[in-house]
């Protein structure tokens, strides 16, 4: 068999034996030889570093506060560590982090929230091996991958979907409100609010043009008048139908909301 030497980026030179002709122990040299000069390259024997020896050594050069190094001292030492420890970290694959995470929750008793926090941290860790200069693995495989359709990554713990009001519910929601109020501007205001689905702006707006405008009410129908307006111009008149059942006055019949 053939050996081959190439230069490392520290100067020093390295080998590497085992090849069955001079072409092929030549052309692996070359290879490493140009990852080396693209910043590609990663040390054969670095990925035989334990994931627990380089945690000791990835610990020494974060700069945290003290909530963040407690909480990553606990994900470490109850789940990273009793998993990973005593791994290589080349021997690390996406395929095993995955089971570990989904296995967490059940093998540990922790939520799923806590078995993300623990593959997050897992996931900058490698990510600062395969980061190192030179790389101590080539890729980090605790990346998770993106999405891909669209059930693809939705959370299975997702709260329940909220319940909204029904029309009906939302008329005689504003119906009670008017009702216990005695003020039949709430009605349009509450039936505004819940028909439109306004922002909080625009309810203080729908809110504000309520308590500001004045109703008149007559026999033969009735009218009502905005205050608003610029200053000296008369205030705007609207017809509105004429009353109808136990209201004094109402703005809008409720049986045109259920029509």
């Amino acid at each position: 068999p053939w050996r081959v030497k190439y230069k490392l980026p520290s100067g020093t030179q390295a080998s590497e034996s085992g090849f069955e002709t001079k072409a092929a122990a030549l052309a692996w040299g070359r290879d490493q030889e140009t990852r080396i000069r693209e910043g590609r390259w990663t040390d054969p024997g670095a990925g035989k570093v334990t994931v627990g020896e380089w945690i000791g050594r990835w610990l020494g050069t974060q700069d945290v506060g003290i909530s963040t190094a407690e909480n990553r001292a606990y994900l470490i030492r109850r789940f990273i560590r009793p998993a990973w420890g005593d791994s290589p970290l080349s021997s690390l694959s996406t395929g095993e982090i995955a089971a570990w995470e989904n296995g967490l929750p059940t093998r540990a008793g922790v939520s799923r929230r806590t078995a993300r926090d623990a593959r997050s941290l897992l996931c900058t860790i490698l990510g600062d091996a395969a980061a190192a200069k030179p790389p101590l693995i080539a890729y980090n495989p605790a990346l998770r991958p993106r999405n891909r359709g669209r059930r693809t990554g939705r959370r299975l713990d997702r709260a329940p979907q909220r319940a909204w009001a029904t029309p009906l519910q939302a008329l005689l929601l504003a119906e009670r409100a008017a009702l216990l109020s005695g003020r039949d501007d709430d009605f349009t205001m509450l039936v505004t609010i819940g028909y439109t689905g306004p922002c909080a702006g625009a309810r203080r707006s729908v809110s504000n043009w309520t308590m500001s405008a004045q109703v008149n009410c007559t026999s033969s129908g009735s009218f009502a008048r905005s205050a608003g307006g610029s200053t000296g111009s008369r205030p705007r008149t609207t017809p509105i139908a004429a009353p109808t059942g136990n209201r004094a006055c109402p703005l809008i019949s409720p049986a045109s909301w259920l029509a």
